[in-house]
């Protein structure tokens, strides 16, 4: 719910166009991992198309090599 919430009014306050979002990657050792990431994911991407933003999704690599330089990146260099 807080996430919808501040979802909600941060779509308000912003009003963009389009969103780009990360497609879903986890690793089969972490399945409980990838459901709650899931779940988050689901609820910002209905927020988004309640707000009438288009959305794009991008492969996980592209996301780090458009940040880092490399698709490989680690945790921390993308932090």
């Amino acid at each position: 719910m807080e996430l919808e919430r501040d979802m909600q009014e941060l779509l308000e306050r912003t009003r963009p166009e389009f969103a780009a979002v990360e497609a879903l990657f986890s690793h089969y050792r972490h399945p409980t991992t990838a459901v709650v990431m899931a779940h988050a994911r689901g609820v910002i991407l209905l927020a988004l198309r309640k707000a009438g933003v288009e959305v794009v999704e991008l492969p996980p690599a592209s996301v780090k090599r458009a940040m880092t330089g490399s698709g490989a990146a680690s945790k921390a260099q993308m932090q």
